[in-house]
């Protein structure tokens, strides 16, 4: 009985070892990894900013700082930047050394030794680096003396996180990371940066009761090509400041957690609507599409030609037609069909010509290929039908040509029952081309310049 009793408490005692162990490591994720030994005496990233006086200054004194990782390049939204915060304070620590994330990642606590290093006014705002060059800007820390000055701790540690909202943001605050509840990107029609061109872009973000910080993305990141959510919700950033703005810098787009309805109660489910109902919610005068809406069409319009502006198309339903001009250089051909979302999106128009203006290259994507049958009109009748049939597709018999012995700018069409402009950009592939000398067909888009226009894609639209 007393050896029962021996193995019974002996496995208790070890479903009790178990159970807390399994415990921890659910509740309460053990730090990896250990802390260096470092000389000298330990302070704040407030006192370190102490050390500016008003002009950049190398740092002499045996000092060194103790910090979390708060952000790090994995997604490429930050280069050759360590932004690190403790208690009191956050500082970027400017590097040479790219994809930094696998020896610095977040979490990670640091320890910067930095006696040797400089501190520098960097566009308004306290950085750390290794030099000052001759120009009198801050150099980074060069890639072979990292680890002399930037020490790797122990890992997996939470970064604290200060709640605010957008007037509270503060130069107390920079290089910190920062929580903003029921916030919402004001234009959502629009990717995060300029993927295509590599730049960087600002974006505007407000609040409910319409103040707005810009948040700044590179056009290197990964997401950003990303379309930009349309909802509301909650952001971590880390704020910074650029001269007088200050500007937050997300780490990856899992800091965006929009799943709300925006401010004004839109932002729902984009509904498929009508190219000729989106017309119609036109104006006379720069307006915004109201509601959240997609468009379907076939591309009418050719970019392999070059008679179009390489960041246009026009499309066409069975409604009707419209120009779309993306914020970059599509990949749309003739024939396809696409579906883009126009929801909140600018309706202006062009010498006269309406289009969906500043429609980010993310919010179209190709659903498949399609043709349109050009309806066969006069000129008398396209003058007459202009509004109704801008951004169609037409054909034209029996009609000549005049006024240039090419199709380089504008021609006289006419068909015997009126005469209008037949338009060719100087860039098109067949603008030296000579124009026919006889009656031709021609199947044209019915455009507008401040007055009734008329474009061929490619020279296969003349018979």
């Amino acid at each position: 009985m007393k050896k029962h009793f021996k193995i019974y408490f002996l496995m208790l005692s070890l479903l009790a070892v178990i159970t807390s162990c399994v415990k921890n490591e659910i509740d309460e994720p053990p730090t990896g990894g250990s802390d260096p030994i470092v000389s000298g005496t330990k302070i704040t990233i407030d006192s370190l900013k102490n050390y500016f006086k008003g002009s950049n200054k190398q740092i002499n004194d045996d000092v060194y700082i103790e910090a979390i990782v708060n952000a790090d390049d994995r997604s490429g939204n930050i280069y050759k930047e360590l932004i690190v915060q403790d208690a009191t304070g956050g500082m970027a620590f400017q590097i040479d050394e790219s994809n930094f994330y696998t020896d610095f990642p977040v979490g990670r606590k640091v320890f910067v030794k930095l006696k040797g290093l400089w501190i520098a006014d960097n566009s308004g705002v306290l950085n750390v680096g290794g030099y000052i060059d001759l120009s009198g800007a801050l150099g980074r820390i060069p890639l072979a003396l990292i680890p002399n000055f930037i020490l790797k701790g122990s890992y997996y540690h939470p970064v604290p996180v200060d709640t605010i909202d957008i007037t509270m943001a503060s130069d107390a605050l920079i290089n910190k990371l920062v929580y903003f509840k029921k916030v919402e990107f004001v234009d959502y029609n629009n990717t995060y940066a300029d993927a295509i061109n590599q730049q960087d872009e600002n974006r505007d973000i407000q609040d409910c009761n319409g103040n707005v910080i810009l948040m700044r993305n590179s056009g290197y990141a990964n997401f950003a090509g990303e379309k930009l959510p349309r909802l509301n919700g909650n952001l971590t950033a880390v704020l910074q400041k650029y001269n007088s703005d200050f500007q937050l810098k997300i780490r990856d787009t899992k800091d965006v957690a929009f799943v709300n309805l925006r401010c004004d109660g839109s932002g729902g489910v984009a509904t498929p609507t009508t190219i000729a109902n989106i017309r119609s919610m036109f104006t006379g005068s720069t307006t915004t599409v109201q509601g959240a809406f997609t468009i379907k069409g076939i591309v009418t319009s050719d970019k392999d030609n070059l008679n179009l502006d390489t960041k246009n198309i026009v499309i066409q339903d069975a409604t009707g037609g419209i120009v779309v001009r993306f914020t970059g250089v599509h990949t749309f051909a003739l024939g396809d069909e696409v579906e883009i979302e126009v929801s909140g999106q600018e309706l202006s128009e062009y010498h006269a010509w309406l289009q969906i203006n500043k429609v980010a290259n993310a919010a179209a994507v190709k659903t498949g290929t399609g043709t349109v049958t050009p309806v066969v009109k006069t000129i008398q009748e396209i003058v007459t039908e202009q509004n109704a049939l801008e951004s169609t597709l037409v054909k034209v018999s029996n009609a000549t040509l005049s006024g240039f012995p090419t199709y380089s700018g504008n021609n006289v069409i006419t068909d015997g029952t009126n005469n209008t402009i037949l338009y060719t950009r100087f860039s098109a592939t067949f603008a030296a081309s000579p124009i026919p000398t006889t009656p031709k067909t021609f199947t044209v888009i019915v455009s507008d310049y401040d007055g009734l226009q008329l474009q061929i894609r490619n020279l296969n639209d003349v018979q």
